[in-house]
């Protein structure tokens, strides 16, 4: 009954402890093809990641999954990929680094053909709020104090394509400037229990 108890309550505060990111970006970007001149673009980003964040916030690591659209003169893209994330943050919020990396797939358009591909992606980010909202949440066992934010967020990118049906990559080096909004945990506290006057257990034997 103890362990069972144990495995309730862990649980239940992993589940209140986790931290959530979605964002949103777009800028330039440079492809360089293989054996090609290189062409500046754009491109556009929307990812989202679920994780766990230790006390007051200041580290959050977890999973990420992303899609892009990349545009050039030569080639238009669209990428789905997952990896993982790893999340910095001051503790008052003020300021957050994030770094993503992952492996993708790659839908392509060059030069009128049709392609696919596979490679890796990696960002990183920087984060300042434009919004901040401190909340709490009650869950079965525990109670969770947690930490809403709004951010405003621009950074470097890079990724590698090589391209299944002709021997040959694209390699994109890209600027984006974005909006993420974070759910983060900040502090987890365990629901005292609730005693009962009228329960017999809760009696103190006679002396």
């Amino acid at each position: 009954m103890g362990l069972t108890r144990t495995a309730l309550v862990g649980l239940a505060l992993g589940s209140v402890g986790c931290s959530t990111i979605s964002a949103v970006d777009a800028g330039p970007t440079i492809a360089f093809p293989t054996r090609r001149e290189p062409q500046v673009g754009a491109q556009a980003e929307a990812h989202a990641g679920i994780g766990v964040s230790n006390q007051e916030a200041a580290k959050t690591w977890g999973i990420d999954a992303s899609s892009k659209l990349k545009i050039t003169r030569a080639t238009q893209n669209i990428a789905l990929g997952s990896g993982f994330y790893f999340e910095r943050s001051t503790p008052t919020g003020d300021f957050s680094a994030m770094v993503r990396a992952g492996l993708h797939f790659v839908f392509e358009r060059y030069e009128e053909n049709l392609l696919t591909g596979i490679g890796p992606y990696a960002a990183i980010t920087t984060g300042f709020p434009i919004s901040t909202r401190d909340y709490s949440a009650s869950a079965l066992f525990s109670t969770t104090t947690r930490r809403e934010r709004t951010l405003l967020t621009m950074g470097p990118a890079f990724e590698v394509d090589a391209r299944f049906s002709r021997a040959s990559t694209v390699t994109f080096f890209g600027l984006s400037v974005g909006l993420a909004w974070t759910d983060e945990n900040l502090q987890i506290q365990p629901t005292p229990p609730q005693l009962r006057p009228n329960d017999p257990a809760n009696t103190p034997p006679p002396y």
